[in-house]
């Protein structure tokens, strides 16, 4: 069940049925609060980014959003925003997911068991974020099955340079493993 939410006071049909303009500033103040809500319920910590890259894209399409009835602006946007979550949930549960048989390459024994695999997924994951930035963005687009040509181009990079990148990613995480084995023992 949607419910329509009229937003920007004046925001109201015109006699012949037409939406009068709304500027974005207006949607924006608006919108931004009940948004945020909707998404801390939904993603919790997350909500707010959600918030910002759906009222980002929401921006960018503002002369077809613009011109819908006031409670259709919000349901768009908030369709943005859900989807948006939805995209990071599946990348994250992906990366979770390939991020130990990746960093073990070396390795393709199966591992002992689900329980396991989780905590080394997580563990894994938390180490992710010791790592310099052009690393980890290395690491988790490969991760999310990009090849080398794309991440090289999505970083405006060489191929050698996503292959370097990885390379120091992989001694960096093992250093850490490292590390932490010698603390443990």
């Amino acid at each position: 069940m949607t419910q329509n939410i009229a937003l920007a006071s004046g925001d109201d049909e015109r006699d012949d049925g037409s939406t009068p303009p709304c500027t974005f500033d207006d949607f924006y103040r608006d919108a931004q609060p009940k948004l945020a809500r909707i998404a801390r319920q939904m993603f919790g910590d997350m909500g707010e980014d959600l918030v910002a890259q759906a009222m980002i894209k929401a921006f960018l399409r503002w002369p077809k959003i613009q011109s819908m009835h006031p409670g259709a602006r919000f349901n768009y946007v908030k369709k943005i925003m859900v989807r948006e979550g939805i995209r990071h949930d599946n990348r994250e549960r992906n990366f979770r997911i390939r991020l130990p048989q990746f960093l073990s390459s070396q390795s393709t024994a199966p591992v002992e068991s689900q329980v396991l695999d989780k905590i080394a997924a997580a563990k894994a994951l938390k180490l992710t974020d010791l790592l310099p930035t052009r690393q980890r963005i290395v690491l988790v687009m490969l991760l999310e099955g990009h090849s080398f040509e794309e991440t090289a181009q999505f970083m405006n990079v060489t191929q050698s340079t996503v292959r370097s990148h990885l390379h120091q990613a992989r001694k960096n995480l093992q250093s850490v493993i490292d590390k932490e084995g010698a603390e443990d023992a």
